[in-house]
């Protein structure tokens, strides 16, 4: 009759030496010794440590990636604020060319504005000066950012009568 280890093929003969034992192991009737009866355990071990590290290294990664596309899209956010208030700028100059601007569009590397201009008369009168609502809208990226300002010319300056940033 065969024992348990020889069916496995997990069996080894005991040393014949004198003075040389081997306790590494259960014996079977045979004289063998059984080996490897706790290797499923340590493979199962192993197992669970390499599954533990990946994931760690999964979720490290994960974190990592969402910060860079936060970081991303908040330089967008910002290159957006700042292309804006250039539309604004770059309408105070051709207002003064041209009195009569209704809007424009300016593209810039990776983004692009639009400017929207409405003429308005002074609301507290008395004055003949121009006031002007000047709106710009800049794209940059996915980032998408509005500014609405008043503008008065005055004594050859323009005046901000009212600056808001128009969230959406």
């Amino acid at each position: 009759m065969r024992s348990e280890c020889s069916r496995r093929g997990r069996f080894q003969r005991r040393s014949e030496l004198p003075g040389e034992m081997n306790f590494s192991g259960a014996a079977d009737s045979l004289g063998g010794v059984c080996l490897g009866t706790e290797g499923g355990f340590a493979t199962l071990l192993v197992l669970l440590l390499l599954t533990a590290l990946f994931l760690y290294g999964a979720e490290g990664y994960v974190r990592a990636n969402a910060e860079n596309r936060m970081a991303h899209r908040e330089a967008q956010s910002r290159q957006a604020v700042y292309a804006a208030e250039g539309g604004i700028e770059w309408a105070k100059d051709e207002l003064l060319l041209n009195p009569d601007l209704k809007a424009g569009r300016l593209s810039l590397d990776g983004g692009e504005v639009a400017i929207a201009v409405e003429s308005a008369s002074d609301p507290k009168g008395g004055s003949r000066e121009e006031v002007y609502l000047v709106t710009s809208t800049a794209r940059v990226g996915r980032a998408e950012r509005k500014i609405s300002v008043v503008l008065k010319r005055s004594l050859g300056r323009w005046l901000v009568l009212c600056y808001r940033e128009i969230h959406q």
